[in-house]
């Protein structure tokens, strides 16, 4: 039937305005999807991925669920779910720090709540891993943050963590911004 009605796959595509689906479609692509980076999963950059075997459940089986997902289409609990195991690395904290400087009180539904506690609580190893800019970029957000909240208990746990950057951007050769 398509032949006798001339819709074949070859007049669909030379239709004027048959491509206009397409190019909607990849104009809702987020802007990080064709980051060379955030656009891979964890299983793609990193060299061994990880196997969760027939009986994962829980937040092992969430863990293993979401390195094979792309890093711009993780959400906050992802992200805090990986950065509290230690998981992701460099890639993850960046894209924790890039959403942070979006917005610095992005809540999770995890415990501590704001991502930006999950995010301070990350060790300095791997912030001694990040450049000098994503300490800087962190100094910002917990300045930020700090004007926007009235919870005394995350204002001195912000409190805390931007002594612990201002020593770790000193290290780093650097003053506070």
């Amino acid at each position: 039937m398509g032949r006798e009605s001339g819709t074949t796959r070859e007049n669909v595509r030379a239709r004027p305005g048959a491509d206009e689906g397409a190019s909607f479609r990849a104009s809702m692509r987020p802007p990080l999807a064709d980051h060379p980076i955030f656009g891979r999963s964890l299983d793609e950059l990193e060299a061994d991925p990880a196997d969760a075997g027939p009986f994962a459940s829980g937040h092992t089986a969430w863990l293993h669920r979401i390195r094979r997902v792309p890093l711009w289409a993780l959400d906050d609990d992802d992200i805090a779910l990986l950065l509290s195991r230690g998981r992701g690395g460099l890639p993850v904290l960046l894209l924790a720090l890039h959403r942070l400087d979006e917005d610095p009180l992005r809540r999770t539904t995890m415990p501590p709540g704001p991502l930006l506690l999950v995010v301070a609580a990350v060790e300095d190893a791997r912030w001694r891993d990040a450049a000098r800019g994503a300490c800087e970029t962190m100094l910002r957000v917990i300045a930020a943050a700090d004007g926007q909240t009235a919870d005394p208990l995350v204002r001195d746990e912000l409190a805390l963590a931007a002594e612990r950057f201002a020593e770790m951007l000193d290290s780093k050769g650097g003053s506070p911004p």
